[in-house]
């Protein structure tokens, strides 16, 4: 038990000395941030006055969608039946084709394994 609290304490001390351990500077392939030039409170308040110029022409505009983006065109509502009529003549064209087989296979043909 002394060995194994002896070779602990070694191994702590060792790693609290090693110069790897203590070395803290950057590598030569490192690059510092550019330093952060700060920004006095007039400065601050002109810019959010000249944002918010510009978001209230764009509201005025009707240019809301993002990045100066139009809204687009409504499209005209399609009544349920038509929409139902089209689903169904769409499955009966699918069913027809795939007992002719006129369908191409997606995905992978053949077996498997």
């Amino acid at each position: 038990m002394q060995r194994f609290t002896v070779l602990i304490a070694g191994a702590i001390a060792f790693q609290a000395l090693s110069f790897s351990a203590l070395a803290q500077e950057p590598g030569p392939g490192t690059l510092t941030p550019p330093t952060y030039q700060k920004v006095s409170p007039e400065q601050k308040a002109s810019g959010k006055d000249q944002r918010r110029q510009e978001g209230r022409a764009a509201v005025k505009a009707g240019n809301t969608t993002g990045e100066g983006a139009p809204l687009p065109a409504p499209q005209a509502k399609i009544p349920r039946e038509q929409r139902q009529e089209a689903r169904a003549q769409l499955k009966a064209e699918t069913a027809r084709a795939a007992r002719a087989g006129e369908l191409q296979a997606s995905g992978e043909v053949g077996p498997s394994k």
